[in-house]
Order: structure tokens, then C-alpha cells, then sequence
């Protein structure tokens, strides 16, 4: 009677693919359903239009963010910090000519992206677009400032400077996001337990 259910049971498994066996099945019904793994919903992003290249970076950081809070939670399971000298330059990368773990690259970019990218650098923004509104007038805008024939000199050196100082804060900004992406594609294979 065992043989024959054995025999029974290897005839099931070589006919059935694999992905039409019934623990699989339960598996793709449980992560469509409640752990949907493939899907990322940026924090950041409203529900609105957003340009694919804005999207990009969104997604990028936001999977690093996941896997640092759900994944890596737990950090007793990973030993990121090797003590044997054979593993020890195992989970290095090389940043800035520096050997840097890989735990301590993936902490600076979760921390740049959650406290300065979408922290400080939108208030610094707000600061130059609040400095910019002393020079208006309540009925003029900034394109009746700068290309006012009649506006002040001074309002329109006030107001170039400040346009100026907002369009580095962004070139600065976009120059420090696409080094960090750089370093987050440079450690995607750690990301994983």
C-alpha cells in the first residue's frame, strides 16, 4: 500500500508543473492578496502626475527602505560584520576610495534620503521662495518682477539672485541624488536575506 501511494505521489509530481501544485497556488493567491511583494508604493509621492525620472529614484529608495525595515529588522539573522579574517572584506565596498561595510553604506543612503532629501532640502527651498516674496509686490509675480520693464533695479537683482540661489540648491540637489543612486545600484546584490 505505501509503495503504490509513493508511486501515486511521484506520478502526481512529474505530471503536475510545478506551479500548478496546490502549496503553490496558496502561495500566489496569499501574495496577490495580502504580501504583495512586487508592488512598491513610494511614501513620497503624491497621487498625482509624476515624470518618470522624478519616479525613478523614488522606487529605488523606497525598495532600499523596505528591505531596511521589514527584511533587515531583525539584525541578529545577518551577520553584516564578519570577526573571521577569511569573510571579514566580504560585505566591503570601496566609496570614495574608502572600504565601507555594506549595513553602514545601506544606513547613510536610508538616512540622506529619509532626513535630508525629503527633510531639509524642501525647507531650504521654502526659505528661498520666502525671501523671494518680500521683493513682490501682493498684485505682481515673479515674471512681473524680472521682465518688468518699469520693475526696480533692485527688485530685479533681488529677485535674479534669489532665482539663482534656488536653481543651485537644485543642481546641487540632483548632482548628491545621482551619486546616491550610484551607491545604492553598487550594493542592490546585499539586498537580500
Amino acid at each position: 500500500m505505501k509503495n503504490m501511494l509513493e508511486k501515486i505521489q511521484s506520478l502526481y509530481w512529474s505530471i503536475i508543473p510545478h506551479e500548478y501544485r496546490p502549496h503553490h497556488i496558496w502561495y500566489t493567491i496569499k501574495c496577490f492578496c495580502w504580501y504583495r511583494y512586487s508592488t512598491v508604493k513610494p511614501r513620497y509621492c503624491s497621487h498625482q502626475w509624476i515624470d518618470r525620472c522624478d519616479l525613478l529614484p523614488e522606487i529605488a529608495f523606497e525598495i532600499l527602505s523596505d528591505f531596511l525595515e521589514k527584511e533587515c529588522q531583525p539584525e541578529e539573522h545577518i551577520d553584516w560584520y564578519y570577526e573571521d579574517e577569511y569573510w571579514k572584506d566580504q560585505n566591503k565596498i570601496l566609496v570614495n576610495d574608502k572600504l565601507i561595510n555594506v549595513r553602514d553604506e545601506m544606513q547613510f543612503l536610508y538616512d540622506w534620503w529619509h532626513t535630508t532629501y525629503h527633510k531639509i532640502y524642501p525647507e531650504v527651498k521654502e526659505i528661498l521662495h520666502k525671501e523671494l516674496k518680500k521683493y513682490r509686490d501682493k498684485d505682481h509675480t515673479i515674471k512681473d518682477i524680472l521682465w518688468n520693464p518699469y520693475a526696480s533695479k533692485e527688485d530685479e537683482e533681488a529677485g535674479n539672485t534669489i532665482i539663482h540661489a534656488i536653481t543651485n540648491l537644485d543642481n546641487k540637489v540632483e548632482e548628491e541624488l545621482q551619486n546616491n543612486l550610484h551607491r545604492l545600484i553598487n550594493i542592490r546584490k546585499w539586498l537580500w536575506t
